[in-house]
C-alpha cells in the first residue's frame, strides 16, 4: 500500500492511527477499571483519648486501621454514619477500606471530643500498560510518519 511517492499511503496511516488510538482507548479502560495495584494501608492510633494522625489524606481503595493503644475502649465513628469500625478493646484493631472519594469526619461513640478526618482522593492511573505505552509509540511513531509524507 505505498504511494507511487515512496511514502505511506493514507488508507495505511489511517489504518494505523485508528489501531493506535484503539489501542490506547482500550488501555485506558482496563487501567481505570483494574484496583489499585497500590493500595495502602495507614494506621491511625487510638491513644490518651485522640486520633493519631488525627487528619489523614488517602486515595480510594486504601484502608484505615485503627488501633486502641489506650486503656478504655474506642470507635471510629463516621459523623453522617457511613462507616463504623464498632467498639474497638485495648489492644485490639479495627479497618476500613474506603471506597469512594469524599472527606469523612469521625469521633469516637465513647469520647465525642476525639474527633478525626480522612480525605479520600482518586489516584491517577499510572501508564503501566504495556498496551497503552506500546499505543502511545505507535500512535507517535504514525504521527511523524504521516508529518514527513506531508513535506514531499
Amino acid at each position: 500500500m505505498a504511494n507511487t511517492s515512496g511514502g505511506i499511503s493514507r488508507v495505511m496511516m489511517r489504518v494505523v492511527v485508528s489501531m493506535s488510538i484503539m489501542v490506547i482507548l482500550a488501555s485506558s479502560v482496563a487501567i481505570t477499571l483494574a484496583p489499585s495495584a497500590r493500595a495502602a494501608t495507614i494506621n491511625v492510633s487510638m491513644d490518651g483519648n485522640e486520633f493519631f494522625p488525627g487528619d489523614i489524606t488517602i486515595d480510594v481503595g486504601d484502608t484505615v486501621t485503627w488501633t486502641n493503644n489506650d486503656l478504655v475502649l474506642h470507635s471510629a465513628t463516621d459523623d453522617g454514619g457511613l462507616w463504623d469500625t464498632g467498639s474497638v478493646s485495648p489492644g485490639n484493631s479495627a479497618s476500613i477500606t474506603f471506597t469512594e472519594g469524599a472527606t469523612y469526619s469521625y469521633h469516637c461513640e465513647f469520647h465525642a471530643f476525639m474527633t478525626g478526618t480522612i480525605t479520600v482522593g482518586t489516584p491517577i492511573p499510572e501508564l503501566s500498560s504495556p498496551f497503552a505505552l506500546f499505543g502511545i509509540l505507535l500512535l507517535t511513531v504514525s504521527l511523524i510518519a504521516v508529518l514527513r509524507s506531508r513535506r514531499k
